[in-house]
């Protein structure tokens, strides 16, 4: 499960995702909000604090439509871009996946 520590202000001071004995798996901290106050950029660190890389959304009309990853050296991993339809709705959603060792994509 993930859950949102938020400050007295009631800011986000970070998520964790916990595994089923309940056990901190990961966690996120916020780096960048959009005007709309939704998350765009952040970080991701292992159970023990090893730093594991930045996430990133994007947004159409306060939809989130893409996302990416970089792993701890800045190699981008995965890549997700989405469209809009008329009716403001995600209508297609292109995933790229990137091999670190080979540099191939799916």
């Amino acid at each position: 499960k993930r859950v949102v520590n938020r400050t007295e202000d009631g800011d986000i001071k970070n998520a964790q995702d916990y595994d089923t004995s309940g056990n901190i798996w990961r966690t996120y901290t916020l780096l960048e909000r959009n005007d709309f106050d939704q998350p765009v950029k952040g970080k991701s660190f292992d159970a023990d604090s090893t730093y594991l890389g930045t996430w990133s959304w994007q947004y159409i009309d306060g939809n989130r439509v893409g996302s990416s990853w970089e792993d701890s050296t800045g190699v981008q991993l995965v890549s997700r871009v989405g469209e809009v339809n008329d009716k403001g709705w995600v209508s297609k959603v292109t995933d790229v996946s990137i091999n670190p060792e080979s540099g191939d994509t799916t």
